[in-house]
């Protein structure tokens, strides 16, 4: 390897037509000017920000067993530092594909967390599309925040072969669908043995 690029270097080099650079010129110098009045300020911080995601963006739907969690962050400015603000009410909005929406309190942590369990029962209509959660943080003499539908957070239920039990018979589809092809089998063997 080293020789191959040795070689790529020495193909690359100087030849007779190549023009030396003079180091000897004029050196160049940059000025900053520190009292433009032209560039653009600084923003103010925000008083309060806030964020929601799910801890899983595509989890399996397990026949309405699964119960999606999805996390909600509700901060303050303190001079310039992020605060979790603590005991706030957070309210999550679930907007199911199917047009169905359900809403969750909980109250924030110390740290500013707010968990919820989303149960995902009755929600056949929502495999393989997306779920949007938007969430309220409002708390006494805290500026409100709302994670809107432009920040919402999102996941996907999806059903695995595997998880296609249905509750009321323990029969999986593609167990059965095994058994047939066994059963094929038998018969081509008997069919064999009796050649």
């Amino acid at each position: 390897m080293l020789f191959v690029l040795s070689v790529v270097v020495v193909a690359c080099g100087a030849n007779a037509n190549t023009t030396a650079v003079n180091l000897n010129g004029p050196v160049v110098t940059v000025t900053i000017n520190m009292n433009n009045n032209r560039v653009s300020p600084t923003p103010t911080l925000s008083p309060v920000w806030c964020g929601a995601w799910a801890a899983q963006a595509t989890p399996s739907f397990n026949n309405g067993d699964t119960k999606v969690i999805v996390y909600g962050k509700f901060v303050q400015n303190d001079k310039g530092n992020p605060i979790g603000v603590d005991g706030a009410t957070a309210t999550a909005t679930v907007y199911w594909p199917g047009g169905a929406t359900a809403s969750y309190n909980t109250t924030t942590t110390r740290d500013g967390l707010a968990t919820f369990k989303i149960p995902t029962d009755n929600q056949n209509n929502a495999i393989n599309r997306v779920t949007l959660v938007v969430i309220s943080f409002t708390r006494d003499g805290v500026t409100p925040c709302t994670v809107n539908q432009d920040r919402a957070a999102f996941f996907t239920l999806v059903n695995p072969k595997n998880n296609n039990k249905d509750k009321n018979n323990d029969n999986n589809n593609n167990d059965n669908n095994n058994n047939d092809n066994n059963n094929n089998n038998d018969n081509n063997n008997n069919d064999n043995n009796n050649n």
